[in-house]
């Protein structure tokens, strides 16, 4: 079975069943993290914020990974551009899978949109994006979070609960 052609030639953001309708975080069940991997202290700020956000919701997480030659130690699957083929299409079952999912609410935790998030946004079957304000950024997010970047993801993953607890 092929996998799902990664690389377009512009990234356009579909509409979503359901992303146009009013959201409400409380009654969301099924939750999508997507985060680019830095080091040890930003997964465990991911680990976090998942567990700020789990109780009695599925969440599942996908780490793109940037460094080809590097294998890195996290516990969630693991999206590298080993797993693209020459074509760009993914090879990854796992990442297929993530892609695919209808989550109610997909969250980006990376203060830098990449061409491989962006991507993985763009073909996302996710009801709600949320990610870090950026105007380039508009379409692939459903709402975006302004803070300052010096402030770091511990204040953006902090942002994004509060206004999601906000929204219901």
């Amino acid at each position: 079975m092929p996998g799902k052609k990664i690389f377009t030639r512009r990234c356009r953001r579909r509409k979503r069943p359901g992303s146009q309708a009013p959201f409400n975080f409380e009654q969301a069940k099924s939750i999508g993290v997507l985060f680019t991997w830095q080091d040890k202290a930003k997964e465990k700020e991911v680990i976090r914020f998942i567990e700020a956000i789990n109780p009695g919701r599925r969440v599942d997480c996908l780490c793109f990974n940037p460094n080809k030659k590097q294998e890195i130690d996290t516990r969630f699957p693991i999206f590298s551009l080993n797993d693209l083929s020459f074509w760009g299409r993914i090879k990854s079952e796992a990442t297929n899978r993530f892609i695919e999912q209808p989550f109610n609410c997909l969250f980006h935790l990376d203060l830098e949109l990449n061409e491989i998030c962006r991507a993985l946004l763009s073909g996302s079957q996710a009801q709600h994006r949320v990610g870090l304000y950026a105007e380039a950024s508009e379409k692939f997010y459903e709402l975006m979070i302004g803070i300052n970047k010096s402030e770091g993801l511990h204040n953006f993953a902090n942002q994004i609960l509060k206004y999601m607890n906000a929204l219901k």
